[in-house]
C-alpha cells in the first residue's frame, strides 16, 4: 500500500484510495485477521440495541455490513471517499452509500443509533474534533464505535491520534462503555477499540 497523500484536497485523497482499490492493495481487509474487529463491532451494537440506523464512516466496501445484518440491523448508511470502494459494497435496498470524505460528510438532519469509525480516524487532521462533530449526529441512547490500528512504536503518528481520540472520549459529554485491545498472535498486530455513548 502506498503512503496516504498529505494533500487536504478531497479529490486527491479520493483518487489515491480509488487507485488502491484498483490495485488490490486493500484485499487483505477481507482476510481472517480483520474479522475479529467486525465481530466485536457487531456484538457491541447488538448488546447496546443500537441497530436501528448505523452510520459507517470510512466504510470502504462496507464489510462490517455482513456482520451487522444478521443481528437485525434495520438501516445502514456507509460513507467513503472512494467511489471504487462503494461500488464493491453489497448492501440492502433500504441502505444508502454516500461518496464523501470523513471531514465533509453532513447528516442533513438525520441521526444514527450507532456511528462507526473503523480504521479511519488516523487519516483525519483532527480526529478528536471529528468525533466531537459526529456526536451531534447520534440519536438519544446511541453509541460510537472507534477502532484504530496501534503499531508497536509508541511514538508513531497513529498513537498520537489514538491518544487524542481517547482523551476526547474520556472528557465531558461522553460515557465510556467498553475498551478492548485486540492483539494478533500469528502476525503481531494490535488494535485499540472503544465503545462510547453520550454522558447522561
Amino acid at each position: 500500500m502506498r503512503p496516504t497523500p498529505t494533500s487536504k484536497d478531497p479529490a486527491v485523497i479520493a483518487r489515491h484510495w480509488d487507485e488502491e482499490y484498483d490495485a488490490g492493495s486493500l484485499d487483505f481487509l477481507r482476510g481472517l485477521k480483520q474479522q475479529a474487529r467486525s465481530g466485536m463491532i457487531a456484538a457491541w451494537l447488538k448488546q447496546t440495541d443500537a441497530l436501528a440506523h448505523v452510520l459507517d464512516v470510512g466504510c470502504g466496501e462496507g464489510l462490517v455490513w455482513d456482520f451487522l445484518k444478521p443481528y437485525g440491523m434495520a438501516r445502514y448508511t456507509g460513507v467513503d471517499v472512494s467511489a471504487k470502494a462503494l461500488a464493491l459494497a453489497k448492501v440492502g435496498p433500504e441502505d444508502r452509500l454516500v461518496t464523501a470524505a470523513l471531514e465533509e460528510f453532513k447528516a442533513e438532519g438525520e441521526t444514527y443509533s450507532a456511528i462507526i469509525f473503523n480504521e479511519v480516524l488516523y487519516f483525519a487532521a483532527d480526529p478528536a474534533g471529528e468525533v466531537r462533530r459526529y456526536l451531534d449526529y447520534l440519536s438519544p441512547g446511541g453509541v460510537i464505535v472507534v477502532s484504530m490500528y496501534a503499531p508497536d512504536r509508541a511514538d508513531s503518528g497513529a498513537h498520537k491520534h489514538i491518544d487524542a481520540v481517547w482523551a476526547e472520549t474520556d472528557g465531558p459529554g461522553y460515557r465510556v462503555i467498553d475498551d478492548v485491545t485486540i492483539r494478533g498472535g500469528v502476525k503481531t498486530t494490535t488494535f485499540k477499540m472503544r465503545l462510547v455513548g453520550r454522558a447522561d
